[in-house]
């Protein structure tokens, strides 16, 4: 029965999982369908490039492209086949399969395809891949109908690097010179270029200029080639992106080898050609092929069917040369085309005087103008004068009246606003630190300006809480926080800092008084419960110390009789053994222990002493008096070897407290800071010192400092320091209860104030403050 039962629950888990895994199925055969149609409203352009991101006339076109497509919702997807570094029928039957695994499933709205690879892939590979996308064409080198056979849903611009208009011109304009030397590459365009160059020498008498073609050479033999050209030839430079040996070169590379390694006229078909030490030439402009494709991909986006846009035949070149070159090659200014560009060519005398002219009329009537305007524009402008004045006063004003330090700098960290606050905590004035490096203005923002940086560069705000520095031997906190600053070509930032010291020493006290209250409850219970078994065990010590040690005593003289052993034989074994030691280490135990217990109680029960008015200075002067008495054998600690320097504000208002509580508290810093002082190594040569100062910064509050100069204490032992139970002495010489216990006396029950700030090897620095009005004020 077993067997069969476990075979149903199996046989019901495969119904189930089969019908899971039926789910599955559908579920993600129905995602990619939904996937592979069009799920938003916006336009889905794919820019297919034949050559590489960097390439500058693809770069062009892109650029034409981008800036020219007007439709909203456009998106943009750019692809590069990057067919000047990689041209073999094994990478693109490599890159078709990558195309259709990449894109079978995306919906373009258009796709444009840039220069002859692109198209040639396209045409032979693109229905696979796109299907009957509208498709439009720009940076096609000699382009015919019978390219376009078989092709439906197509329209673009023919690029045409007019080469027969670029040979007419080097004839027009270098007539003495009876050779040209066109060069160009391997690649699908160098291919259209060589017949386009075939077809125009088969064009052209036989007392026209004589045409040689360089093509399929290396880097190096074409250098030999261009340095070998005499004074009797020009040049046609078409391109150049890769050699025989298949070696690739950027546009600029490859022009840049030409003028370096040639002195003869050089023109080029391409604007992007243009460069030092080329003349010019008839040329072609990427930028506008890109932009004329742009302009197409707009009106489909319309609503116009690709039927309906007629191809571009005739690509916008124009004349472009060089003023300096044409003179180093004296070249008849009189048989320049009349529409072509001079670039950088010196104004005429005529120009020059027309210009005068324009200037003197211009003058003449704007001073006409300023006659009648005069008094209208002095008196709109002493208003706006004046209210530009009034509004950057309120502005100043607001600044000013806030309570952080507010400093502006630009980009180099210079000073470009100073409120008075930071001129305040600076004592600089606005006059003396605009302008000047923020490290010399205000010293202590120096290392800010790596984030005054990254604030301008992210333009997100920059914050840094609680950065600690010292004010007259006092450390301070304050929120350091960078605003950047992007509005109308001004870049910048503003730093601001608030002063934080108080609320970190609120946060810091409110943790203390929470250990304090959590620790209340626990030692109310375990202090009662020790009490009764810690009494038992001193009186029982005392009672045995009294029996073994004194010989005095009758019942213990009739008691050794009795054993039949002298007491002073008793008393030598004790005193061999070390046991009257031992029984006095339980009674010093007990008594530490008890003395624990009451320390915790301290935390449990409200004290019902009374509160009277005291002079502060007078119980500091009574602590000082009674820590005098205080001294140690064991420890070498003497109170007395301590100096003592006071610092008492006269006439201090009297405080309501309990004096037994607050001496306790004094009594407690004081002997702390003393054996940390006498047990320092490192202070063996140097005075001790304690420095006491009571007085009255703040109405209604007085202050008392207890700073010593010990070896002081990290940043880490300094937020426990208030801790229960935490203590940096030896197991048998601290509870970790002292300065707990003071800091609950001082802010439990007398409401007042506790911290103490220290830094190693600089001593310790305990503040008190006490309200003058006493706790319920």
């Amino acid at each position: 029965m077993k067997k069969r039962q476990c075979t149903y629950y199996l046989l019901d888990f495969k119904k189930i999982s089969s019908f899971i895994l039926l789910f599955l199925f559908f579920l993600i055969l129905f995602c990619s369908t939904a996937s592979a149609g069009k799920t938003d409203s916006k336009f889905h352009i794919l820019l297919f490039n034949s050559y590489h991101k960097g390439y500058l006339w693809s770069d062009e076109i892109t650029r034409g492209v981008e800036e020219n497509l007007t439709k909203d919702g456009v998106v943009l997807h750019v692809e590069y086949m990057d067919t000047k570094r990689h041209f073999d029928e094994g990478y693109l039957s490599l890159l078709s399969q990558l195309l259709l695994l990449k894109h079978a499933k995306c919906q373009y709205d258009v796709v444009i395809v840039s220069d002859n690879s692109a198209f040639e892939f396209i045409k032979n590979r693109g229905q696979a891949i796109f299907g009957n996308t509208p498709i439009i064409f720009c940076g096609l080198n000699y382009l015919t109908e019978g390219d376009l056979k078989g092709m439906v849903q197509v329209s673009g611009v023919n690029e045409e690097a007019d080469l027969e208009g670029n040979i007419n011109l080097i004839q027009r304009l270098h007539p003495q010179r009876h050779n040209l030397v066109v060069v160009t590459d391997n690649t699908i365009t160098g291919h259209k270029i060589q017949q386009e160059v075939g077809r125009i020498q088969q064009s052209l008498g036989h007392d026209s200029v004589g045409i040689e073609l360089v093509y399929d050479v290396t880097i190096t033999e074409l250098k030999e080639k261009l340095r070998s050209l005499d004074n009797n030839t020009s040049l046609l430079f078409t391109f150049f992106s890769r050699d025989r040996n298949g070696v690739f070169l950027e546009y600029d590379e490859s022009i840049a080898t030409v003028v370096e390694n040639t002195d003869v006229p050089i023109y080029v078909s391409w604007k992007f050609s243009l460069r030092d030490g080329v003349v010019g030439g008839y040329l072609t402009d990427g930028y506008g092929q890109g932009q004329e494709a742009a302009e197409k991909v707009n009106l489909i986006l319309a609503g116009t069917p690709v039927s309906e846009i007629p191809i571009t035949w005739k690509s916008p070149n124009r004349f472009c040369l060089e003023y300096a070159l044409l003179k180093k090659f004296n070249v008849d200014f009189n048989r320049i085309p009349e529409d072509a560009e001079i670039l950088h060519s010196p104004p005429t005398f005529v120009q020059e005087y027309r210009e005068q002219i324009i200037k003197v009329g211009i003058i003449i009537g704007v001073l006409i103008l300023l006659v009648f305007a005069l008094a209208y524009g002095l008196i709109r402008s002493t208003r706006a004068e004046e209210t530009l004045r009034r509004a950057e006063n309120f502005i100043s004003n607001i600044i000013d009246s806030m309570p952080s330090v507010l400093v502006g700098v630009d980009v180099e960290g210079r000073v470009t606003h100073w409120n008075s606050r930071a001129r305040t905590a600076t004592g600089l004035s606005g006059l003396q630190v605009i302008g000047q490096p923020l490290e010399q203005a205000f010293p202590r923002l120096s290392t800010e300006m790596a984030q005054v940086q990254e604030a301008m560069r992210t333009r997100e705000v920059v914050l840094q809480p609680r950065q600690a520095h010292r004010v007259d031997n006092e450390t301070c906190y304050e929120d350091v926080t960078v605003y950047p600053l992007v509005s109308n070509g001004i870049e910048g930032a503003v730093i601001r800092l608030d002063d934080v010291t108080e609320k970190v020493r609120l946060e810091e006290m409110m943790v203390q008084s929470e250990k304090m209250l959590s620790v209340g409850g626990l030692a109310a219970g375990m202090a009662h419960e020790i009490n009764n078994p810690l009494a038992g065990m001193i009186q029982t010590a005392n009672v045995m110390r009294d029996r073994l040690s004194n010989r005095e005593m009758p019942a213990n003289i009739r008691a050794a009789e009795a054993s039949g052993i002298p007491m002073s034989a008793i008393y030598s074994y004790m005193e061999a053994r070390g046991i009257p030691k031992m029984l006095d280490r339980i009674c010093e135990s007990g008594a530490r222990a008890a003395e624990i217990v009451t320390n915790m109680l301290q935390f449990a029960r409200k004290n019902s002493s009374t509160v009277s008015s005291h002079d502060l200075v007078s119980l500091m002067d009574q602590c000082l008096e009674l820590a005098g008495s205080d001294y140690d054998l064991k420890k070498h600690f003497d109170f007395r070897q301590i100096k003592i320097v006071k610092k008492y504000q006269k006439d201090l208002p009297l405080i309501p407290c309990e004096k037994s509580k607050i001496q306790q508290v004094i009594l407690n810093i004081l002997r702390n800071g003393a054996e940390a002082m006498q047990t320092n190594p490192d202070q063996t040569d140097k005075e001790h010192c304690f420095t006491i100062e009571i007085n009255q910064r703040d109405p209604g509050w007085i202050r008392l400092e207890i700073a010593d100069n010990g070896p002081g204490m990290d940043e880490a032992t300094r937020k426990r320091v208030f801790e229960p139970f935490f203590t940096t002495k030896p197991v048998d010489m601290g509870t970790g209860l002292g300065l707990s216990v003071s800091y609950f006396i001082i802010t439990e029950n007398h409401n007042g104030r506790m911290n103490v700030e220290s830094t190693v090897g600089e001593g310790a620095r305990f503040t008190i403050e006490l309200r003058v009005g006493g706790k319920n004020i």
